[in-house]
């Protein structure tokens, strides 16, 4: 009934004149469109509105943000003044702007804002901002208006004030940020519901213009329905991908024509997606990936395609690579693979396809390791054959692989060329698969004799049944395993060896064997056993010196009490005969005495406790001095002593006066006792080298048979001696090179069986005093007037060259007299009796020791201020400490130097007369 009733009304449309429809055209979608503008008007406030709150809320966040960001910059430009020490004004810039512009930003938040919430919020937060610039200005006020720099400890607490606000400030700002960002969203709701109606009015008043045209447009359908079905078929022909065909008019088909035309125009717009899509994965697998892929021409080598991820791989430009002729060809391969290249090419032609690996040049000018898959394409019609080639970078697997080869070479290297010690392996069951030459040399056995082999070939009979086994077993529970015992080499010798096996497993822990290292440590364990026979002869030896050392202290008691009782009956006793036996008495308690001394002496020496006192001493003094003590004994012997005569009588030694006239007194008694009937004893000096004197004692003797001459200077040793009537202990000579040898010198003797013996001594020259202070002669005199006159030196020593180097020296300054005294005690006197400005104290003195001396002289109370200067030989820095802490107000070491002693006299005098 409808379409019945519709027929008319479409007939009635198509009967119209086109005057007349294109008004009722125009006029039915005017008439809609107006309705529609009219709805839209309606509704366009509240859309205006709700845009507006949502710019508002974008201006508000902005003024924020604002807000923080001056805040912050002051804050930070003040804290950047302080940190940089007060010197940078520039910092105070942003501080400025912030006090110039927050005011009005404030303002304009207060203006702008019309939620209840935020509004409290701001009253919080500008006093807030207030106080924070406040106590800004405050800051720069005090650095920059003071006087004096703020300390650290103000800028500290600046700094935390600063960052106190700061931080409660951002808090504030943080949550308007936050409740900001609520009211936008709800803002943009609104807005998006206002857009959304008015959107939907659109749409409906749209969809009512269309229904009213179409309406109208049916008054058309007699005249447009033939160009409605061409437009239908035309969008058919699109689908297909044909040509269009003309327009025709058309009225009724319009619906199926929007329907084809958007079906069409879908598929069409899916179909390009799909393909760009596609496109670009391939794109980026192909510029991603490390495989390089070209194509060239075989004629010309022009390349006709190259991945973008040539620039990656290779350095080169894809525009470079396209435009270069023959850019994959030999030209750019490392000259060494040229010619395999070259080959390699023609195999390709042979053969259709290739796989090798060659090394290309990079934009750098560097070598690039390429794995190259060419296949030859077949004939085009334009460009001929072609190439396509598939390329991937292998340079850091060369590198490694090479790397690998080295250090596997280098390793095998070093193992063949370790000479000290045996490396080999084992395989799990103990047999040796290589040999190193190391192992040869220890072992004797070669490669070629010993791979195959078990290695327990290398143990003896009594460890080879069981220790191999162990070894192997425990390295394999524990790891490793470490063992020192004999071993045999190929000859059947035994050598003494270090040896450690370590297991070996895979990546899954299975065994794969051992490492076997040994090492020949025969000489070490020699050296061992010889120490340790050397450290128990050093302790035997210092017990032997320690027991001596203990009963020679023993025997002192005994023996003070014999001969002193010896004594008392010596002078109470007038019978002769008693006398003689008395005398019998003190006689073997004085040889028995000098025993115990001179066992004392060989202990101290032997223990090292031998304390001497090295200085220059003059050489004909000493033998002077010592001829003249032996001479009554040669009278007594009838023994002639005669001293040669010779220049180096004027020489120095380096030795200890007491002990060298102990040494040379021993041998001439020695040479007095032990000499023939109405002999000679001479005692003669040479110089045997240019730094050395040589003291031989001559007498015409016995003489010593030449293979005792070894024992003469061992302790107890008399060589016969006893036998005679002359008395000895056995001792002295023993005793005599212990001494030398302290002294930096040696002892010897030489003899002729039935001529006699001859025994030096040989000790270093050192420069005499004199010579010094001649070869210092350049030092000034100092007149008196730079010195107070009348200064007193007392000099407290035993030695007279000494004394008189001292004196020479002093000559120098005629304002000093000087004191001397050779014994401590009267030292002491003479302190007290004269009160010198200075006192010059000898550490080794006949009476007493140098320290008590000093120690006496600080208990005299007149006496405590006055500088005590020590002089000894005895160099050592604890010696030195000791002496100095206990009161000396200098230590000097002889061989004096005279520039230095005059230096410390002058300086202590100044101190002495204060």
């Amino acid at each position: 009934m409808k379409q019945e009733k519709s027929k008319p009304f479409l007939r009635t449309g198509t009967n119209l004149s086109l005057r007349t429809t294109g008004l009722i055209v125009i006029a039915v979608p005017l008439t809609i469109l107006l309705a529609v503008l009219m709805a839209i008007s309606l509704f366009e406030p509240q859309e205006t509105q709700a845009e507006d709150y949502v710019d508002l809320t974008f201006q508000i966040q902005n003024d924020i943000s604002q807000v923080y960001t001056l805040v912050f910059n002051a804050t930070n430009g003040v804290r950047n003044y302080l940190l940089t020490g007060h010197t940078h004004e520039e910092f105070f810039e942003p501080f400025d702007i912030a006090q110039e512009q927050l005011p009005q930003l404030l303002q304009r938040l207060e203006d702008s804002i019309v939620d209840p919430e935020q509004s409290a919020r701001l009253d919080e937060i500008e006093p807030l901002v207030q106080d924070t610039l406040n106590e800004l200005a405050a800051v720069r006020n005090r650095t920059t208006n003071s006087d004096a720099a703020l300390t650290d400890e103000q800028t500290q607490q600046s700094l935390e004030q600063i960052s106190t606000s700061l931080t409660q400030l951002q808090q504030k700002l943080d949550d308007m940020e936050a409740r900001e960002d609520a009211l936008l969203s709800e803002r943009i709701a609104l807005a998006a519901q206002a857009r959304a109606l008015s959107s939907t009015i659109t749409i409906v008043g749209g969809a009512l213009g269309i229904l009213g045209s179409l309406v109208v447009m049916l008054l058309f359908s007699s005249s447009i329905v033939r160009r409605v079905r061409h437009l239908e078929a035309n969008a058919y022909r699109l689908e297909r991908g044909e040509p269009l065909a003309p327009l025709p008019m058309a009225a009724d088909e319009i619906g199926r024509l929007g329907q084809a035309l958007d079906g069409a125009s879908t598929l069409l717009m899916q179909r390009e997606r799909d393909l760009r899509e596609a496109q670009a994965f391939l794109e980026h697998l192909i510029a991603s990936g490390p495989v390089l892929i070209f194509r060239y021409t075989l004629a010309n080598g022009q390349c006709t395609y190259v991945s973008p991820n040539v620039e990656r791989l290779l350095g080169y430009t894809t525009n470079k690579v396209l435009h270069t002729a023959d850019f994959f060809g030999a030209a750019r391969v490392h000259p060494d693979d040229q010619k395999p290249f070259t080959t390699q090419l023609q195999r390709l032609t042979d053969n259709g396809a290739i796989t090798y690996s060659y090394r290309f040049q990079h934009q750098d000018k560097s070598y690039r390791w390429l794995q190259s898959v060419m296949r030859l394409e077949p004939d085009g019609d334009d460009e001929g054959a072609s190439v396509l080639g598939y390329a991937m970078d292998i340079t850091e697997r060369k590198i490694a692989e090479e790397a690998l080869k080295e250090s596997e070479e280098r390793f095998r290297l070093v193992v063949e060329g370790v000479q000290d010690y045996g490396i080999f392996a084992l395989d799990p069951k103990g047999y040796i698969t290589s040999w190193n030459t190391g192992a040869e040399r220890i072992k004797g056995y070669t490669a070629d004799e010993i791979i195959g082999k078990h290695f327990s070939c290398f143990y003896p009979e009594e460890t080879k049944n069981f220790l191999p086994a162990q070894e192997l077993e425990q390295a394999q529970t524990v790891g490793w395993a470490e063992d020192e015992g004999w071993r045999l080499r190929k000859d059947g010798s035994r050598f003494w060896a270090n040896v450690v096996i370590t297991a070996l497993y895979d990546e899954a822990g299975n065994l794969r064997g051992f490492s076997k290292v040994s090492r020949d440590i025969t000489e070490r364990k020699r050296a061992a056993e010889l120490r340790q026979e050397r450290e128990a002869a050093e302790r035997a030896s210092k017990a032997k010196s320690e027991f001596l050392s203990r009963m020679s202290h023993e025997l002192r008691t005994p023996l003070n009490a014999i001969l002193g009782f010896a004594q008392l009956l010596d002078l109470d006793t007038p019978d002769p005969k008693q006398q003689q036996n008395i005398s019998q008495i003190l006689k073997a308690g004085q040889h028995l005495l000098g025993l115990i001394n001179e066992v004392l002496d060989i202990a101290r020496i032997e223990a090292g406790r031998l304390s001497l006192s090295l200085e220059p001493v003059r050489i004909g003094n000493v033998l002077q001095d010592t001829h003249d003590l032996i001479q009554p004994l040669a009278t007594q012997y009838g023994i002639e002593l005669s001293l040669n005569d010779s220049p180096l009588h004027m020489r120095y030694a380096m030795a200890d006066i007491q002990r060298l006239k102990q040494v040379l007194l021993n041998l001439l008694s020695n040479a007095v006792k032990y000499n023939s009937a109405n002999g000679t004893v001479t005692i003669s000096c040479t110089e045997v080298a240019t730094d050395c004197i040589r003291i031989t004692i001559t007498d015409t003797g016995a003489g010593i048979p030449h293979d005792q001459i070894e024992r003469l200077f061992t302790p107890f040793e008399r060589l016969g001696a006893e036998q005679t009537n002359t008395e000895g202990t056995g001792l002295g000579l023993a005793l005599s090179k212990g001494l030398v040898e302290a002294m930096s010198g040696t002892i010897g003797v030489e003899s002729v069986m039935g001529q006699g013996s001859a025994f030096w001594v040989e000790l270093p020259l050192v420069e005499g005093p004199l010579e010094q202070l001649a070869r210092t002669n350049g030092l000034e005199t100092v007149s008196e007037d730079e010195h107070d006159k009348h200064c007193t030196v007392l000099y407290i020593e035993d030695n007279l060259s000494n004394l008189t180097l001292v004196e020479t020296i002093l000559q120098r300054r005629p304002d000093i007299k000087l004191l001397v005294s050779m014994q401590g005690r009267l030292g002491l006197t003479l302190a007290r009796d004269h009160r010198p400005d200075l006192i010059l104290l000898d550490l080794n003195l006949p009476d007493m020791p140098g320290d008590e001396v000093l120690r006496n002289l600080q208990d005299i109370p007149e006496m405590r201020k006055t500088p005590v200067v020590m002089i000894s030989a005895d160099a050592t820095p604890g010696q030195i400490e000791r002496l100095l802490a206990a009161g000396a107000h200098s230590y000097l070491t002889k061989p004096l130097n005279v520039r230095q002693f005059l230096e410390v006299v002058d300086e202590a005098l100044q101190i002495g007369k204060r």
